[in-house]
């Protein structure tokens, strides 16, 4: 970030740029890893070439030193500023963590906010980004990222912000309607976040809130917020100006600092805490006709942050939020009217090339009678980080006989195509050995091994998920 800027010169106290051999995809360590301190500078800036740091950390804290409009979520909070990539690559995410805990007391640091992800891929609690962000939160810190920008569509969640212990943020307007660009998580999700199982293929059964999906939606529509006299991407900028930007890149910040808000309310709480309080104090929000988004759109709600800093301020607030958190989750639960019963997921590293079906692959799940409906969730790579869909994989579902019972259908704004049959409708059905077979016709992918940016997506995960009517 521009810690020169006014709004944020008494608010950075540590401005760090990282370089890593991570770009080329090498493990991190201390020998492949440069650390530059710009603070100890006279031109306090990690974010040439970008601009999309100092306006994230304006959301955050800008202090209103320019203008008493210009103030962000916490300005009272301190900032540490991390640099890890140029324009709008990261490419030294894990190194600078590693930085991090590498520091005394961890720099102080209650609140870490992420305005950077990635394309979907299935949940790996092994991922050197889930490791590094479960010790951080093992260390009393909350961690928050955005959700990403890969539309509305479902399988298109930021794979980092779906572990359990971070918060992960869509963007709505600020009178309360769901972004276009936000991306969301799974219609029909019974997941837990454990190892991915052998050969890539997981089973969960049993109804439950699963793994995919966002917890919150904030502000990330038109933002202004502190402006960069050298940004390329957001500004620049005359000092001491703001501009707008939107994105997840915005929304999350101003979960950051609600975080830091609500522990300044009540110091005691844990990250858990920090969560469900922004959780169970959130507002369902509705589409245009007034019908309340689904649970896999937008999470819990919209932020209200005077609502949980009232909530964790209470007397007895520990159990108040408890039995509002339950509330919650009972919400959301009965929200969609169907039970999933059983998922099963396959994942593999997708080709760096496939046209006309080269990369097919056939599987098969055992179907009882007792499954109403089958919803089946392919997520490949696209260009929903640049503008859209843009690849083309087909998924058949055929039953015991072989008879097919379901084709997929590519959505539009990120790399997923799916298909939702009533096995009813479809009748007569033959029960049993049902298989599922995955074809890819137009797509490319990206040779990202770790944590960089990835436009294209590198994996190929499909779920096959066994749902019933009714709560």
């Amino acid at each position: 970030c521009d810690a020169s800027h006014p709004d944020l010169a008494d608010r950075v106290t540590h401005n760090v740029k990282v370089y890593s051999a991570e770009y080329a995809n090498v493990p991190p360590n201390e020998s492949n890893r440069i650390v530059v301190p710009i603070e100890v500078g006279p031109y306090q800036n990690t974010d040439l070439g970008s601009g999309h740091g100092t306006h994230v950390a304006g959301i955050i804290a800008a202090d209103g030193t320019t203008d008493p409009t210009h103030i962000g979520v916490a300005p009272d909070a301190e900032l540490v500023c991390y640099s890890i990539g140029e324009i709008l690559f990261t490419t030294a995410v894990v190194s600078a963590y590693d930085h991090l805990m590498d520091q005394p007391d961890l720099w102080g640091i209650d609140v870490v906010n992420n305005s950077w992800g990635n394309m979907f891929r299935q949940f790996d609690p092994n991922d050197p980004v889930s490791v590094i962000t479960k010790a951080l939160f093992d260390n009393g810190i909350t961690v928050v990222f955005a959700a990403g920008n890969s539309g509305t569509d479902e399988m298109s969640l930021n794979p980092f912000a779906q572990a359990p212990w971070v918060i992960a943020v869509g963007a709505g307007t600020v009178d309360y309607k769901l972004a276009s660009f936000t991306s969301t998580g799974l219609i029909q999700d019974n997941s837990t976040p454990g190892q991915i199982g052998p050969g890539g293929h997981s089973v969960y059964t049993g109804d439950r809130i699963g793994v995919y999906h966002p917890d919150v939606v904030a502000p990330g529509v038109a933002i202004s917020s502190t402006c960069d006299t050298a940004g390329t991407v957001v500004g620049p900028c005359a000092p001491g100006e703001n501009t707008e930007a939107q994105g997840t890149s915005m929304a999350a910040p101003h979960v950051a600092g609600a975080a830091a808000v609500l522990l300044q309310a009540n110091p005691r709480l844990t990250p858990t805490q920090v969560r469900l309080a922004l959780q169970a104090t959130a507002k369902p929000m509705v589409d245009p006709s007034g019908k309340v988004l689904p649970f896999w759109q937008q999470g819990y709600g919209y932020v209200d942050l005077a609502k949980a800093v009232a909530l964790v301020r209470s007397n007895g607030w520990k159990d108040k939020l408890a039995t509002a958190a339950a509330k919650a989750d009972s919400r959301v639960l009965a929200a969609d009217g169907y039970k999933v019963t059983r998922s099963d997921w396959w994942t593999y590293p997708a080709p760096r090339l496939t046209v006309a079906g080269t990369d097919t692959r056939t599987y098969t799940v055992n179907v009882p009678s007792s499954t109403r409906f089958l919803k089946v969730t392919l997520s490949h790579p696209g260009l929903g980080a640049v503008c859209c869909n843009g690849m083309m994989y087909d998924v058949s579902v055929k039953d015991a006989a072989g008879k097919v019972v379901a084709t997929g259908t590519e959505a539009f704004s990120t790399g997923t195509t799916s298909a939702f049959v009533d096995l009813r409708s479809v009748a007569p059905v033959k029960y049993g050995a049902f298989t599922v077979e995955v074809s890819g016709f137009l797509a490319a992918s990206d040779p990202d091994t770790l944590d960089s940016d990835s436009l294209l997506g590198r994996m190929i995960t499909l779920q096959v998920a066994q749902v019933i009517a009714g709560r």
